[in-house]
């Protein structure tokens, strides 16, 4: 069983308990990818441009997306990077990084595969809760 906890403030600005308990929407998935040098240099061989900094005329990456999860990464193996709407961070063997519901790629820019462990549990709010945060 997942049990969530949600703090928010209440009207006087301190910090309280909004729910304590199982969440309505629990999903977790535990997967472990491996994410090649391949399509990383097929994105970037498909828009004509090595360098990290841009993207095409949008000016994002093409594998740009948005999930309303909390992820957990944990590097296995190898490096990428996490592209970022403002920058990019390398990520190496032994790094974690958690992903709350932003836009975010995956660039594996080297000449190994990288290994990474993700658990994704969802983020996303009942109405009822929503409304208690506001």
């Amino acid at each position: 069983m997942v049990r969530r906890v949600v703090i928010g403030h209440d009207e006087q600005g301190k910090s309280i308990v909004v729910s304590d308990g199982t969440p309505p929407l629990v999903t977790t998935t535990e997967d472990i990818r491996r994410m090649s040098p391949e399509q990383s240099k097929q994105v970037f061989a498909a828009l004509g441009n090595e360098q990290a900094s841009t993207f095409g005329k949008s000016g994002r990456h093409p594998l740009m997306h948005r999930t309303q999860t909390i992820d957990y990464a944990l590097v296995l193996a190898g490096e990428i990077y996490c592209v970022l709407d403002a920058g990019e961070v390398l990520l190496k063997a032994g790094d974690v990084l958690i992903q709350c519901g932003t836009n975010h790629a995956w660039s594996n820019r080297s000449n190994a595969p990288c290994d990474i462990a993700f658990v994704l549990i969802d983020g996303v709010f009942d109405a009822d809760l929503a409304a208690r945060l506001d």
